[in-house]
């Protein structure tokens, strides 16, 4: 068993870190750089498709594994593919234009209805009080629109120094495979150990001091995909294992989310127009440095989804 998830994982390592120059070539040709600003102090123009390498070495694994047998063409699958390239289109394109706002929301809310037409949504539950399934209808159908589209715009505002969403996602998924496990979902551990190599793979190259970004192709991507496999593994499960534990395993990302988007508001500004105002910034200003912060913030991510394990094995 462990050995099957290990062979996917470091297949899509190898592709990740294989296309990642590529990728850093591409971005340079299409113009798709980052300039510093006030919030990115990086030296000089950095390429940001590194998306592309994470999510094409994650399509070209599972597509090996589909043939082979161990991935099945379900509903679920084809949404996290298609929706996936709508989402990696709808983040290069942002990456090479700088789209407003309001167009990636859309695109955002388009792709999160991509996956619940093919049926990838929580509408049953097992009680927590009981064996007895809970429908949840219209409700749980709202409910994943909300936690595909919040997982995408949390993972892409944490995406603000070098290695940090990539390793943040690199934890999560992991834990996340150990539940698909612990639910006995092997097939959507094996996508999870494809997404933790493809994202690990991506890191060498964006570990601070960073050759490249994974830019909103890639971080948009991560929250979709990380959304929609920890759907497909919590499906009539117990409320706590099918709520509690992603909530738990992704706390860094959603807390910070909420924060920000709540202070935005507050302040009547967009919540989508970045800011200074993030959890990695804050841990800067207070006098430590970029590599600190990230090695923090990889620390409480291992220490949420130990809890978060611990809660649903109990």
């Amino acid at each position: 068993m462990k050995s099957s998830l290990l062979i996917p994982f470091l297949l899509s390592f190898f592709l990740s870190f294989l296309f990642t120059p590529l990728s850093m070539w591409l971005a340079r040709k299409v113009g798709a750089v980052a300039v510093p600003d006030e919030r990115r102090k990086h030296k000089g123009h950095i390429p940001q498709l590194g998306g592309l390498a994470i999510f094409f070495s994650f399509v070209f694994t599972s597509l090996i594994y589909n043939r082979l047998g161990l991935i099945a063409w379900s509903s679920g699958y084809s949404a996290v593919l298609i929706g996936g390239a709508l989402i990696v289109l709808l983040g290069m394109l942002d990456d090479i234009y700088e789209l407003p706002p309001y167009i990636k929301f859309i695109g955002q809310a388009f792709a999160a209805l991509i996956a619940i037409s093919f049926g990838l949504k929580v509408t049953v539950i097992s009680s927590p009080f009981s064996n007895r399934l809970v429908e949840l209808g219209w409700i749980g159908t709202l409910a994943t629109f909300l936690w595909i589209v919040g997982i995408v715009n949390a993972v892409n505002f944490i995406d603000g120094l070098d290695g940090l969403a990539a390793g943040i996602c690199s934890i999560s998924s992991v834990a996340l495979l150990i539940l698909a496990l612990l639910l006995h979902r092997f097939e959507v551990a094996l996508l999870f150990s494809t997404l933790a190599g493809a994202s690990l793979g991506f890191l060498p190259y964006n570990f601070y001091p960073a050759k490249t970004f994974m830019g909103d192709t890639g971080a948009m991507f991560l929250g979709y995909a990380i959304s929609l496999l920890a759907v497909m593994g919590a499906v009539k499960t117990a409320l706590l294992v099918s709520i509690g534990v992603p909530f738990f395993v992704l706390a860094i990302p959603i807390i910070d989310a909420i924060f920000v988007t709540s202070k935005r508001i507050a302040n009547r500004r967009s919540p989508f127009v970045g800011d200074r105002g993030h959890i990695h910034f804050t841990l800067l200003d207070m006098g430590y440095t970029e590599r600190e912060v990230v090695l923090i913030l990889y620390f409480a991510t291992i220490i949420f989804s130990g809890l978060a394990l611990f809660l649903a094995r109990s």
